[in-house]
């Protein structure tokens, strides 16, 4: 069992890594001009599979219980959690769009789609513990499901975007009962 300063500072370096390479991903990203199909992954699939590695595994690491908990919940009631979740993110839509046409208001926007970000990873993990209880395994195939979702166009999208949903679903469920 990991104690929980360790945790902390794991979680802390994580999020300092990822605000790193997402920096360095987004200045190559604008100086890239794309010609065609490429074989590489594109820069959305990239971001997918890191948001997914970092803050999923932060979830992991600094808040096991929260995760347990709510993986298991999204398990049990899945459409439950769906159907929260997208009430839950239709709301966040319009608060963040209310938000972002005041000045001040964008100062609130960012952290609180962050924190809905944040959240649809427990969607994800959710899908990595339908094969395995390990967590270093649901890490991994939590991120390939992120990162070959992304790369289906539409299908992909709304796959990624209903995982997601589970996961804010999880989390209202969680703060409200």
């Amino acid at each position: 069992m990991i104690k929980r300063p360790v945790r902390w500072i794991v979680g802390s370096v994580l999020a300092v890594v990822f605000l790193g390479v997402l920096s360095v991903t987004s200045v190559s990203a604008m100086e890239q001009v794309n010609h065609g199909v490429s074989p590489l992954p594109n820069i959305e699939t990239i971001w997918h599979m890191l948001w997914t590695l970092v803050f999923g595994g932060w979830l992991i690491v600094a808040y096991p219980e929260y995760t347990e908990r709510n993986t298991q919940f999204i398990r049990e009631n899945p459409l439950a959690t769906f159907g929260t979740g997208l009430v839950a993110l239709i709301g966040l839509f319009i608060i963040l769009f209310l938000l972002i046409l005041t000045v001040i208001g964008v100062l609130f926007a960012l952290p609180l789609a962050i924190l809905a970000g944040i959240v649809a990873e427990l969607g994800f993990l959710t899908v990595g513990r339908l094969f395995s209880d390990d967590w270093g395994v649901v890490l991994l195939i939590a991120v390939v499901v992120a990162g070959v979702l992304s790369l289906i166009p539409v299908i992909g999208s709304l796959l990624l975007f209903c995982i997601g949903a589970c996961g804010v679903g999880t989390a209202v469920s969680d703060y409200v009962l």
